[in-house]
């Protein structure tokens, strides 16, 4: 860890920060939104305390985020279109 003299009150929350979010992690099979709501941070903030904590996922697995994207829709038929699946036509 950066900083601090070993034993140090900021080395030993580090530390226990860090085994913390990763038993988090492994709880919710490295998803991150799921992770971030059950710690009750903000996702980007787990993010961040993951790099500064050196917690990166075990080999071959990525950690999961759900991304929810709004589009401007201006009208029923542009909406239809949006949400289709690839291989079926729009109405």
């Amino acid at each position: 860890m950066e900083g601090g003299a070993p034993g140090s009150l900021k080395e030993a929350r580090n530390v226990f920060e860090k085994k913390y979010i990763l038993a988090k992690l492994q709880e919710n099979s490295w998803n991150v939104n799921q992770t971030a709501e059950a710690l009750q941070i903000e996702r980007t903030y787990l993010y961040r305390k993951m790099k500064f904590l050196g917690i990166e996922a075990p080999g071959g697995v990525k950690t999961r985020l759900c991304r929810i994207v709004f589009f401007p829709f201006t009208s029923k038929r542009s909406f239809k279109a949006a949400t289709a699946w690839p291989d079926t036509k729009a109405a």
